[in-house]
């Protein structure tokens, strides 16, 4: 009984410590990775071809054992197996496979498949034997076992609570289920567990989406694409149960297409999740206080795709935690895998890449990643201060308890126990191994570290930019500090990262794009603080400094109005001179420059600051108008007392006018005018020209009395001009002549032939001199 306790502890142990069956990748079109080494090393060898789903497996050394689509399964000679085409998983799918090992066996895999869009293969398995086919494996005649349908593209995998069997996890579609298959060395029970808990995907591109398990198994995230919804719940690696689902509609209300919750990936300490999603970016979660609203006020956008929008910009696809502790990110269509390098540490501090970890030539990342039994990855080499002098804490980090292990720590030291710290005295790459010893059994772990010197962040100078459009805000470009900053050191091994404040600088919120940053606080100096870390692999060998931004007003001039130019003259044209400096386009300097021709003239007006000059433009059109030299007038008269005069001239908005020196308007008409002699004015409103003439204005009397009485005894003509002495024809009534007058005369006193005329309306016909005949009529009152 003691034997055989033993024997089940130590296949636990094993389970719980091995890492080396996830050091092979392969996914996206012929992309892979090899972990063997510490540090991932492209291949080009694998035959895969697929935009999402995929998934790989290689042995307890690391070494390759197959890899699949969904549907072929390839060998490690990369042929595909005799038995291994034709299975009913889907290359499509987010995640159209995992692979598992029978519980204490090391010949015998299940390959777990999925269909996409909740189509109706479902989730199906099938078995590998390794024994078969020379070693090579193959498919066994139990293949495409469906285990439900329909289901979402979703599955992730965990060990159990006594560190051998496995939890294979997925969720239902049209409905609230999660179901839990265990794994033992009997077998896969088809009677999963059931959790109904949480959000029913009712669309089929709901079945979009990645499920993931945290490294521990207490932790699940799952995303529903087409809704744009996530959830977080709590896992029992013991029962197989999801309880406390939280579900989030963050990104529901987003315009962008796509605009899906992906993937998901946790940190190696199970403190932080990440989501990529993929129209938006990569973004970062605290779940250690787990509710909604810890959780999203924890939320650090880690990597935005500023072009957002379909077809544009950059497709975010599946998160995978690697065998060297860091989560590495799909991007489609990209030769490059993205990187976390610190994905323990919160905010920016995470240290995310983009296009950290080049492809082989002719190969090519998609949407895909494999997933992996996420308890591989619970069993790492842990490092913090990894600068050169510091001293550098090193932990194993693993399910088992009580373990001891001895240290090697690349340099030729050693240590012993789980935590232990070590200093480096030189920068360079180093091998940390750890030799684990449980019951007699000896296991080992390796990872590469890079140990950076601390970086110097000099203090740079201030940075002022221009006001140009009176709104106290201006674009800065941050990163014209950066050889201030680093003062010589090698800006190739050093990254500068920008914050707004020190509450931002503490939770590692930088600034996205540094080189056009706007101040936040108008007409405010504010004080922005600048990080320098040492780019060497691990490294978070850092240093801060800061500087102000400060924003200087461009000089105000105000509107200039067009300035008129009089022929043959010479104006000068004048700028405040409280400015630092003045440049004329004609080559001038000072306030004031003097003109004689029409044209534009433009005055740089300059304050001058610290670094920088701030300018402002104001430009001068010089007109000289076009001036005429007479002008016509239309007199309406031979009223009583409506006579009016009219001036006739060409551009007529351009002058002003007055008779008999009276106040100038901007009408030529002049009305109710008695008779007389007017002299009418015209001037141009630029005070180029001044014109005159003389009109004369005619009227007659509508009555006259001739009773001798000293009033209104005569009638006549009122014509002011002496030298037009007109002839005045008066007949009465009916027609008939009476008397002729002249203007200049006497006048006519109402008698025919020395007979009064009786009173009654008479009618008189004159001809000017310009021919024009006028015609009126008056009364006579006796």
């Amino acid at each position: 009984m003691n034997r055989y306790l033993f024997l089940i502890i130590l296949l636990q142990t094993i389970s719980s410590l091995a890492q080396n069956e996830a050091n092979i990748w392969y996914f996206g079109q012929n992309a892979g990775l090899d972990f063997n080494g510490g540090v991932p090393v492209p291949i080009d060898d694998g035959q895969l071809n697929t935009n999402e789903g995929c998934s790989s497996i290689s042995d307890e050394n690391g070494d390759l054992l197959f890899y699949s689509d969904g549907i072929t399964v390839w060998d490690r000679n990369h042929l595909p197996m005799p038995n291994g085409s034709n299975l009913l998983g889907s290359p499509s799918a987010t995640q159209s496979g995992l692979i598992v090992p029978l519980p204490n066996s090391t010949t015998i895999y299940y390959i777990f498949t999925l269909d996409n869009v909740a189509n109706d293969n479902g989730l199906r398995y099938s078995v590998i034997d390794m024994s078969l086919n020379n070693g090579l494996g193959d498919v066994t005649n139990e293949k495409n076992i469906l285990l439900i349908t329909p289901i979402k593209e979703s599955i992730t995998a965990v060990n159990q609570a006594n560190g051998n069997d496995v939890w294979v996890v997925t969720h239902g579609m049209f409905n609230d289920e999660f179901y839990s298959f265990s794994i033992t060395d009997l077998g896969i029970d088809t009677n999963p567990v059931v959790s109904a808990i949480g959000h029913t995907p009712t669309n089929n591109l709901e079945a979009i989406g990645g499920i993931k398990l945290s490294p521990n198994g207490s932790k699940i995230a799952i995303g529903y694409a087409n809704s744009a919804i996530f959830e977080l719940g709590n896992f029992d690696i013991s029962t197989g149960r999801v309880s406390e689902i939280i579900t989030f509609d963050r990104f529901a209300t987003s315009p962008v297409p796509n605009n899906y919750a992906y993937a998901f990936e946790f940190s190696p300490n199970n403190k932080l999740l990440y989501l990529n999603n993929n129209n938006l970016g990569l973004f970062q979660y605290s779940i250690q206080n787990f509710t909604e609203t810890e959780i999203l006020n924890t939320e650090v956008p880690i990597s935005l795709n500023l072009s957002l929008g379909p077809g544009s910009g950059l497709f975010y696809g599946q998160l995978q935690l690697g065998p060297d502790g860091r989560i590495y990110s799909a991007i489609s269509a990209r030769s490059s895998l993205s990187v976390i390098n610190n994905p323990n540490e919160v905010g920016m501090l995470c240290d995310f890449q983009l296009d950290a970890v080049r492809l082989a030539p002719g190969t090519q990342s998609n949407q895909g990643l494999p997933p992996f039994i996420t308890t591989y990855f619970f069993t790492t080499i842990n490092v913090e201060n990894v600068c050169v002098g510091d001293s550098t804490l090193i932990s194993l980090n693993t399910q088992r308890d009580a373990l001891q292990v001895e240290w090697d720590f690349g340099d030729g030291s050693t240590g012993t126990g789980v935590d232990v710290s070590h200093s480096y005295s030189q920068e360079g790459n180093y091998v940390i191994t750890a030799e684990v010893f449980i019951n007699s059994q000896t296991f080992t772990f390796s990872r590469t570290i890079s140990v950076g010197t601390t970086p110097t962040a000099t203090t740079p100078p201030d940075i002022e930019a221009c006001d140009d459009n009176g709104s106290g805000l201006a674009l800065f470009d941050l990163t014209s500090n950066d050889s201030f900053i680093l003062n010589g050191q090698d800006p190739n091994a050093h990254r500068i990262t920008y914050y707004e404040n020190r509450s931002d600088l503490d939770n590692g919120l930088s600034i996205i794009e540094p080189d056009l940053f706007m101040n936040t606080q108008a007409q405010t100096t504010q004080r922005i603080f600048a990080r320098v870390q040492n780019t060497m692999g691990d490294s978070q060998c850092t240093q801060t400094t800061s500087f102000e931004i400060k924003v200087r007003q461009s000089p105000e001039t105000g509107m200039i109005e067009p300035i008129t130019l009089c022929p043959d003259e010479s104006i000068q044209l004048t700028v405040s001179s409280s400015f630092d400096r003045i440049e004329w386009s004609n080559g001038s300097r000072g306030p004031s420059i003097e003109v004689n021709e029409p044209g534009s003239y433009t005055a740089v007006v300059i304050n001058d600051y610290n670094t920088i000059s701030c300018n402002t433009e104001v430009t001068y059109e010089v007109i000289e108008p076009e001036l005429v030299d007479s002008f016509e007038v239309l007199v309406e008269n031979w009223s009583i007392n409506n006579n009016s005069i009219e001036v006739v001239i060409p551009d007529q908005d351009d002058y002003e006018f007055a008779v008999n020196f009276g106040p100038f308007q901007d009408s030529p008409i002049f009305e109710n005018l008695r008779a007389g002699v007017y002299e009418v004015l015209v001037r141009s409103k630029y005070d180029c020209a001044e014109l005159s003439q003389l009109v004369n204005v005619s009227t007659f009397p509508g009555f006259f009395t001739p009773n001798d009485d000293g009033y209104n005894d005569i009638w006549n003509v009122n014509n002011p001009n002496p030298d037009e002495d007109l002839q005045i024809f008066i007949f009465d009534r009916y027609g008939k002549f009476l008397v002729e007058i002249n203007s200049n005369g006497i006048g006519w006193d109402g008698n025919l032939n020395g007979q009064p005329l009786p009173a009654s309306d008479y009618w008189f016909r004159t001809v000017l001199t310009s021919g024009r005949e006028y015609r009126g009529h008056f009364t006579l009152k006796r």
